[in-house]
C-alpha cells in the first residue's frame, strides 16, 4: 500500500480531504493520486510549499466516482445523498487519523465536515476556526479550471494565490508543532 493512503494516527498529520475519487484515483484507490490532474495540481503545490509529505493524509468526503450527469466530463459531482452515506465513515477516519490540521479542498469536502454549504466559497477561503485546526481551500480541480481560461499573467497570479494557502498551511503547522512538541 502506498505510504501516503496510510492511516498514520499521529497528531502531527495534515488531512487532505477533497470531493471523491476521479478515475485514476478510483483505478489505484490511492486519493489524489499524483498522476492525475488533481492530484498532480495538489503534488506540486504541497512540494512547493516544502510540507513533508510524510506527514500527509489524503482522503475524500465520498469513497466512490460519481458519474456524469451531463456526459461533458469523466466524473460527477457527489450529491447530498452520496456525502450523508460516506459521512459517519469520514468522521471515523478522522478520528483514527487523528491530525494535528484538517484541510477542506472544495465545496463538497467543506459540506461533508460542516454538514452545510458553504456561503460565498472564495470569501470563506482562510482557517475557519479560532484554533486554526481547520482550513478551507479550493479543491485543485477549481485551480485547474481557472488556468484553463488564464491568460498568462493571470496564471502567475492563480499559482501564486493557491501557493498561498499552502504556505499558510506550512506556517501554522510548523508553528503547532514547534510551540507543542506534538
Amino acid at each position: 500500500m502506498n505510504k501516503i493512503n496510510s492511516i498514520q494516527n499521529h497528531a502531527d498529520t495534515i488531512m487532505f480531504i477533497g470531493e471523491a475519487p476521479g478515475m485514476q484515483e478510483e483505478k489505484t484507490k490511492i486519493a489524489f493520486f499524483p498522476e492525475a490532474p488533481a492530484g498532480g495540481v495538489l503534488d506540486k503545490v504541497i512540494k512547493a510549499a516544502n510540507i513533508d509529505y510524510n506527514k500527509c493524509y489524503f482522503t475524500n468526503s465520498v469513497l466512490c466516482r460519481p458519474e456524469s450527469t451531463n456526459g461533458t466530463t469523466q466524473n460527477g459531482k457527489p450529491g447530498v445523498e452520496h456525502i450523508k452515506t460516506c459521512n459517519t465513515r469520514l468522521k471515523n477516519e478522522i478520528a483514527i487519523v487523528n491530525p494535528k490540521i484538517i484541510v477542506l479542498l472544495g465545496r463538497v469536502a467543506y459540506r461533508a465536515f460542516y454538514g452545510k454549504d458553504p456561503k460565498g466559497v472564495l470569501d470563506m477561503l482562510d482557517w475557519l476556526n479560532d484554533k486554526k485546526t481547520v482550513y478551507f481551500a479550493p479543491h485543485p480541480s477549481f485551480v485547474i479550471r481557472e488556468l484553463s481560461y488564464a491568460s498568462p499573467e493571470q496564471k502567475v497570479d492563480i499559482k501564486n494565490k493557491y501557493l498561498a494557502h499552502f504556505t499558510d498551511i506550512k506556517a501554522k503547522y510548523d508553528s503547532q508543532y514547534i510551540v507543542t512538541g506534538k
